[in-house]
């Protein structure tokens, strides 16, 4: 489908079921098989597998008009983290069997696939990663307790990090492919953030759970120093496409809503929307052009590390500024702007990853003098 066509779906089938799911925190299969359908989860996926291997440009195209057209994030975060670091995970780094066993199930939505990383208390930090598989005959068994994890609690699979060697560095995580029928495997609570209501999360428990050996997914030792990495870049990157199309909507809905209101705009108020309007812009394109190189990378280097950073904290510096626009707004803004503000709380994360990677970048530049 065209970014046009895609926009146009989501309208239809994504937005006017929106209010209805997000009051009730539903997730709809019927609406995924939908999506699906129009191919959306094949972007990046090779033709023999079902896919239609179309690229990262492709991909930021059906991004921003999903967003433009569906006006959910939460839903749009599902797919995403289905398809970028699930599905594409398998098609960079999984076996020729693996890939087609997994696939054609991911692409037509039968299956739904997660990524399990982060821990109680270390986050997915991977020198304290406490989970567990050990070998045992042609198995690994597995043990893990994982929360925070977006499609947790509907995914049919579920790509899990865990510690196989002795070494308690990050060399010694492998990642493993697991099918949620497996015994042992069970969601242990849906996890409620307060917003991102279409968007399942999950705590996640795996107590002995038996996991073939030829589910490893590449290497022995692969989970943090290849996979980990480059689905960090991957979803950081896309993140910002993601965000920035979340935040023209907020923009412009907002700015409709002073022009309805019939208020008198002070120079100060004109001032700021062209501001935000031209940083959005220009942000938005750097985002682009970036989120489409790392898309065929698997890690990031130093420049695209900082870069990441430069956009995260000029995203951060849009929405303060924005406040203060919000400030000529009612109180309670009506739908769907009053839920679009309430999803941006997703930028916090990227916050938090910020200050962590602004101090490596610190300490970097301090070691070099």
């Amino acid at each position: 489908m065209t970014p046009v066509e895609i926009k146009a779906f989501a309208r239809k089938e994504v937005f006017t079921t929106l209010a209805d799911r997000y009051e009730g925190r539903t997730f709809s299969r019927d609406l995924w098989k939908k999506m699906a359908g129009t191919g959306l989860f094949g972007l990046l996926t090779p033709a023999r597998y079902g896919g239609s291997d179309q690229g990262p440009e492709a991909l930021v195209e059906a991004i921003e008009a999903f967003i433009l057209g569906g006006q959910d994030l939460g839903l749009c975060l599902s797919w995403l983290d289905h398809l970028l670091i699930h599905s594409h995970v398998i098609s960079r780094f999984g076996s020729e069997q693996q890939k087609e066993e997994y696939l054609p199930g991911l692409v037509t939505g039968e299956r739904i696939g997660a990524l399990a990383a982060s821990e109680p208390e270390t986050g997915a930090n991977p020198v304290k990663m406490k989970a567990s598989a050990d070998r045992q005959n042609g198995t690994y068994r597995l043990n893990a307790h994982k929360l925070f994890i977006t499609n947790g609690p509907i995914a049919d699979l579920i790509i899990v990090l865990a510690r196989t060697g002795p070494s308690p560095g990050k060399e010694g995580i492998s990642a493993f492919l697991l099918d949620t029928h497996c015994p042992g495997f069970r969601v242990k609570e849906e996890m409620d953030f307060g917003y991102l209501h279409t968007s399942p999360h999950g705590e996640l428990l795996f107590e002995d759970c038996d996991v073939p050996a030829e589910n490893l997914l590449g290497r022995l030792g692969d989970g943090h120093v290849r996979i980990s990495r480059a689905v960090f870049g991957w979803e950081r990157f896309m993140g910002m496409v993601t965000l920035g199309a979340h935040f023209r909507l907020i923009l412009d809905q907002t700015i409709r809503l002073l022009s309805e209101s019939g208020a008198p705009t002070e120079g100060k108020v004109k001032s700021t929307v062209a501001e935000l309007h031209i940083t959005l812009e220009g942000l938005a394109e750097f985002s682009r052009t970036l989120a489409c190189e790392v898309l065929d990378r698997t890690e990031l280097d130093r420049r695209l590390t900082e870069r990441l950073l430069f956009a995260v904290g000029l995203l951060t510096q849009w929405w303060e500024r924005f406040g203060e626009l919000r400030q000529s707004l009612a109180e309670d803004p009506p739908f769907p702007l009053g839920i679009l503000i309430k999803d941006a709380s997703l930028l916090n994360v990227s916050g938090q990853l910020y200050e962590l990677q602004k101090a490596r970048v610190a300490k970097n530049l301090l070691e070099e003098v």
